[in-house]
């Protein structure tokens, strides 16, 4: 097995061997869909797991048609609705509408929107220079494209409401910035937008330069999140709620900040050597760290439980929101391999070492 992934809902396990893709049902664990493909390298489900995609590394041939290697497939009849070619393997994935209804991805510096119920191509939005995008969740999408500097010219985060790309509803340039990460909420109301320089002008550190701005749908609040200058930001999370997000940041010990949906400080955890935070709520230090858990009660702002996962190179939550799950996998590291599972009173529930552990969930 390549790899392996569940649907959001969970009903849905896929995964990908040398010889194809095959999705389970887990409510009664048959194998109902089967892809006879060799060479598949990822696969992705779409927001209703309507759809699968799947990823093969492309080849050249210039005696034959260019490859389709990215293939969109309906899960219940196991059809082939689209095909694109995808050379980077990079962001391979294609982006969704939340209902399903319009499927995206960026060919060189233009967005192209399908509907693939008609294998029909429904828009194209081209932005000089553009070299990320993002389509929000909720009922009434919006698309975040980022452009970097340019010949003197600033980079830029612009929304725009979906089919309207006349002018933004919200824009934001800045200088000396090279890559960014994009969060949105829940709702898909509000953006947060992680810049990231790889020299770091100011020597406080040699990871590069970070910062983080704050821009809403509405139009009407842009901010910079107002954190210590030249401290390098670890980890960013929105709140399922929407309404909150958890910044940590700072040389260890590191600060870890709760902000309103206003990008306004609401209340500072004690400063730990932390660089991970995960709602239902976890805050942690892996890789270089120690590996130590903390679990807080939102509502109290209260820590309620602790707990340690040394070596640990992945954290998720359960679904039950009850238990978390840490793992050492290989090639991070190839010693002490397995996975723990954990109650948020920091109990440890269960814990399975094996040699060679390649990815859990």
């Amino acid at each position: 097995v390549r790899v392996f992934k569940y649907s959001k809902n969970g009903q849905y396990l896929a995964w990908a061997t040398a010889d194809g893709v095959y999705v389970l049902n887990t409510e009664d664990n048959k194998i109902f869909m089967e892809v006879s493909k060799r060479g598949i390298m990822d696969i992705d489900f779409s927001p209703r797991n309507t759809y699968l995609s799947t990823f093969e590394k492309y080849v050249s041939d210039p005696n034959k048609p260019a490859h389709k290697n990215l293939v969109i497939y309906d899960i219940l009849s196991g059809e082939a609705k689209m095909d694109f070619t995808q050379k980077n393997p990079k962001n391979w994935e294609v982006q969704w509408t939340e209902d399903e209804s319009v499927v995206a991805r960026l060919v060189n510096d233009q967005i192209e929107f399908f509907d693939i119920t008609n294998k029909s191509l429904l828009n194209k939005f081209k932005l000089k220079g553009m070299t990320t995008f993002s389509i929000s969740p909720g009922k009434s999408p919006f698309v975040a494209t980022f452009v970097p500097e340019i010949k003197g010219n600033p980079a830029s985060v612009k929304i725009y409401s979906y089919n309207n790309y006349k002018s933004p509803v919200s824009a934001k340039s800045f200088f000396r910035v090279d890559n960014i990460d994009m969060y949105w909420n829940d709702l898909g109301t509000n953006l947060l937008v992680l810049t990231h320089t790889d020299v770091d002008t100011s020597g406080t550190t040699y990871y590069g330069e970070t910062a983080l701005y704050f821009l809403a749908i509405a139009g009407n609040y842009d901010c910079r999140v107002e954190l210590d200058t030249g401290a390098p930001i670890h980890d960013v999370a929105w709140s399922p709620n929407s309404r909150e997000f958890i910044v940590i940041y700072g040389l260890m010990p590191s600060r870890a900040i709760l902000f309103d949906y206003r990008a306004k400080p609401v209340f500072e955890f004690p400063r730990n050597h932390r660089n991970f935070v995960k709602f239902n709520l976890c805050l942690a230090g892996f890789g270089n760290l120690a590996g130590e858990m903390d679990f807080w009660d939102l509502k109290t702002l209260k820590k309620i439980g602790s707990a340690q996962a040394s070596n640990a190179s992945y954290c998720e939550w359960c679904p039950d929101g009850q238990h978390i799950i840490t793992a050492t996998l290989t090639p991070r590291l190839r010693v002490d391999n397995g996975y723990k599972i954990w109650h948020y009173t920091g109990v440890k529930v269960f814990q399975e070492e094996i040699d060679e552990l390649y990815q859990v969930n």
